[in-house]
């Protein structure tokens, strides 16, 4: 199946199998590469071999992105890019039913590789209370765990040259930190949690 086809398959039950070890973790595997950002838990226990053929519960199909999942109790989050819409969506990790989708839809869209690339490439960050999401296209936007709009924080259209952006938002305590690199006016943003408000923004002072 190529990448550019509107939807693709994906194995979900190999993320939740992976996940089971997050038990005792209070917020499971919150944000891009987990806890710490450095892709290890000292509670999992993935699986040695993965094959898509077997030991699977179920697997549905969702749109296509290239957004990882975060993961708290029964709940996993992802971005998708559909018919101009940008995404957050929230899927049972124990049947991949769809629990909800919230939609914005920007003015504009960043440049991005149509193949390899997506204007839905972040991956959303949760504390257990709320699912924070960035689009280069749009800013950034709070829901809480039944998908209530808790706060919006419109941003320029991202500058980042044709690839898109990648850079995901972390939640560290009650502060939400994006990395906005772009071209030129690179900054390190930093929003109230809870009301998306800016704290401060530092300059970077390069480009990508």
């Amino acid at each position: 199946m190529e990448l550019n086809e509107k939807f693709r398959f994906i194995l979900i039950a190999i993320f939740v199998i992976t996940c089971n070890g997050f038990s005792e973790d209070q917020h499971g595997w919150p944000q891009f590469r987990g806890r710490n950002a450095s892709g290890v838990s000292l509670q999992s226990k993935p699986p040695i071999k993965i094959d898509p053929s077997k030991k699977f519960l179920w697997k549905i199909e969702v749109p296509w992105s290239p957004s990882s999942m975060s993961f708290c109790s029964d709940s996993f989050f992802l971005c998708t890019f559909v018919e101009g819409n940008l995404e957050t969506r929230c899927y049972s990790s124990s049947n991949g039913k769809l629990k909800w989708v919230r939609r914005v839809r920007p003015e504009e869209l960043e440049r991005y590789h149509r193949t390899d690339g997506s204007p839905a490439a972040s991956t959303p960050a949760t504390d257990g209370k709320r699912v924070v999401s960035y689009f280069g296209s749009f800013g950034v936007a709070c829901y809480d765990m039944d998908g209530d709009e808790l706060w919006t924080h419109e941003l320029p259209v991202a500058r980042s040259g044709g690839y898109g952006t990648g850079t995901s938002p972390i939640i560290c305590g009650d502060r939400v930190v994006v990395s906005r690199d772009q071209n030129v006016g690179s900054s390190l943003l930093c929003l109230d949690l809870k009301s998306g408000r800016t704290l401060w923004q530092a300059s970077r002072g390069v480009g990508i």
